[in-house]
């Protein structure tokens, strides 16, 4: 009988090398644009055996979290769902280890990435495991349409590049006018 973790080789799987290799940590680039834009990369590039079994048992235990053909592609409302999903089990794994792990990988994001996430009302680890989700799935071979994430993502970038740039022109303003005002004085 195959544990929580395990699947049926009947079912789709991930790859044995991210099934069992070594952890890849490589976190999304995000940076400011000279237009104001944020561009960064959505997905994860930090792979995590941990949560590609999480989602192999989530998707095990409730296939009605994936369209049932595999050749109808996978929205953002299944996307989410799946991370909620795994979400609910970190809180209540028994040790905790799921969710520590999903917060200490999601406290190195960068801060336009969880500023935005703020922006939009995201957990930063509930986002990780979103992302993980994402490389999951990408690695079972399942055609992704994260469409609808991609442009809510994209709109609050923008609004919060747009207020970190109008704090960092003020702050330079304020700074530029305490020296002048400094080089009066003296």
């Amino acid at each position: 009988m195959p544990t929580p973790f395990q699947t049926p080789a009947a079912s789709p799987r991930p790859s044995q090398s991210i099934l069992h290799g070594q952890k890849q940590h490589e976190f999304a680039q995000t940076q400011l644009n000279p237009d104001g834009s944020v561009q960064t990369s959505m997905v994860a590039r930090t792979v995590s055996p941990m949560f590609i079994q999480m989602l192999v048992a989530m998707l095990k235990s409730d296939p009605t979290l994936l369209p049932s053909s595999p050749t109808d592609p996978v929205f953002s409302t299944h996307i989410d769902n799946i991370a909620y999903k795994m979400w609910q089990c970190s809180l209540t794994h028994k040790n905790g280890a799921t969710l520590a792990q999903a917060n200490k990988y999601s406290a190195m994001l960068n801060e336009v990435k969880l500023r935005t996430l703020a922006r939009l009302n995201f957990l930063p680890s509930w986002w990780f495991l979103r992302e993980q989700a994402l490389v999951g799935l990408r690695s079972m071979n399942r055609l992704i349409d994260d469409s609808a994430m991609i442009k809510q993502y994209k709109e609050a970038g923008y609004t919060v590049t747009t207020i970190m740039n109008n704090v960092n022109k003020a702050r330079e303003e304020k700074e530029e006018k305490e020296e002048k005002e400094e080089k009066e004085e003296t």
